[in-house]
């Protein structure tokens, strides 16, 4: 008995010894892992929307950031989301005070057709504005984030004729330069892959009203702001009045801190301080504009 004893003794010792020593082993070669992949390997970005990663990208994780184009907020701001951008509501002006969006290349050449169904915006819980506000005002429904940039998508199309998305534009402004400019971001963008835009009216002042059930204010101004992060940062802002107008784009061109000092609104501030100040400062028409 006692010889089996010793024997089922030194069987357990041998298997506790063997066990202790594939630990040790294992740990090392996990260690060995985390070493390589620190050092070695390249980082992969939070989010990520797709595999093809340059770590030298020094705006990758910027621009997989959710809502970057988002203005800054409060618990008092209507805020709504839709399939393909945000907005801000006014029940004071029967208007947003501004829709962000992003306009991405790939999304351009959809096939979904303007349907103009221009309605109530059943997630404004106070009543949006109606079409019929609108009825004989001598004023367009015009849009903010437009048709045109979301044809990829049937849904998104639509709810740009929300009327939580609509603001009274003199015809003359809504067919000519605003849209003008509308159609450059478009054609802009194919080169830039991704924009981050905010677009609203400027609802500062006393300003006429149009509107039977809802008063809604005729905004003297709009403004458009554009943030592009491939390769080197920029922006641009332009601000127009609400009026017909044949100057060229660029005469629009305005710093997104004149917008901000107009509207009370602070634009991307998702950015790191330093590149917001930046760009919201300066005024580079050359990075956009040819000539």
């Amino acid at each position: 008995m006692h010889g089996e004893k010793s024997s089922s003794l030194a069987v357990m010792i041998s298997i506790a010894i063997v066990g202790g020593l594939w630990y040790g082993y294992a740990q090392n070669l996990l260690g060995v892992r985390a070493y390589v992949e620190k050092n070695y390997l390249p980082k992969q970005p939070k989010n990520a929307y797709d595999l093809a990663y340059d770590p030298n990208d020094t705006y990758a994780e910027l621009r997989n950031m959710k809502d970057l184009e988002l203005p800054a907020t409060s618990n008092k701001d209507i805020v709504v989301k839709h399939l393909a951008y945000t907005l801000s509501y006014n029940e004071d002006h029967e208007q947003a005070n501004w829709v962000a969006y992003r306009l991405e290349s790939k999304n351009l050449d959809g096939k979904t057709k303007r349907n103009s169904d221009f309605r109530p915006d059943p997630a404004i819980q106070q009543r949006s504005a109606l079409p019929d506000d609108y009825k004989a005002s001598g004023y367009d429904r015009g849009h903010l984030a437009p048709s045109g940039d979301f044809k990829f998508s049937a849904q998104a199309n639509s709810e740009t004729f929300l009327m939580s998305n609509i603001s009274p534009q003199v015809h003359a402004f809504n067919e000519g330069v605003w849209r003008a400019l509308e159609e450059a971001l478009r054609d802009w963008v194919r080169k830039d892959k991704i924009y981050y835009i905010v677009t609203g009216p400027v609802l500062q002042g006393k300003l006429k009203k149009i509107g039977k059930q809802n008063k809604v204010s005729v905004p003297d101004y709009y403004f458009k702001i554009v943030l592009c992060l491939e390769k080197e940062p920029k922006a641009i802002a332009f601000l127009m009045k609400n009026e017909a107008s044949d100057a060229p784009l660029k005469s629009f061109v305005t710093s997104i801190d004149k917008i901000e000092e107009l509207t009370g609104i602070d634009f991307f501030p998702a950015l790191p301080d330093e590149l917001e100040d930046k760009l919201e400062s300066n005024i580079i028409v050359t990075q956009w504009f040819k000539k």
